[in-house]
């Protein structure tokens, strides 16, 4: 592990320690953080770090506590679940989890999701003989 994995591996422990021990109204620059968005964030570094496993673990964590009101937060983080899935190979669950973000994100007009499923997609080119991959790519240049 690097430094700089090290020290991020240290904020992230920092971070969710104090979550957990958080008492009382938050501060209005943190309020909207949540334990949902801590294990997303958590995984989005984690993907960053080339911890594709963990990352998947801790987004899937944080999807699942995430409440209908957020979904266009749900979106986009779908569409890191679905990085992750990819960077570990899982093309067809990629795909899929890929796919769902893409529905969501037109269903409520998600911009920024959007862009990032486009980007996405680039990974899922060289794979189009696994299930799931010719048709989430021809709905992402369709715009159906």
């Amino acid at each position: 592990m690097t430094g700089e994995a090290r020290a991020a591996r240290r904020a992230i422990d920092a971070a969710e320690h104090s979550l957990n021990i958080a008492t009382g109204t938050p501060p209005a620059w943190c309020s909207w953080m949540s334990h949902a968005d801590l294990a997303i964030d958590t995984g989005r570094c984690l993907i960053d770090l080339g911890e594709p496993g963990p990352a998947h673990r801790q987004i899937t964590q944080g999807i699942d506590l995430l409440p209908a009101s957020r979904d266009k937060t749900r979106a986009v983080f779908l569409t890191y679940e679905a990085e992750s899935l990819a960077r570990q190979g899982e093309i067809d669950h990629a795909a899929a989890t890929a796919q769902q973000a893409l529905a969501l994100a037109r269903r409520i007009g998600a911009t920024r999701c959007l862009r990032q499923i486009t980007t996405l997609s680039s990974a899922f080119r060289l794979h189009c003989r696994v299930p799931g991959v010719a048709d989430f790519l021809e709905t992402v240049t369709s715009g159906a």
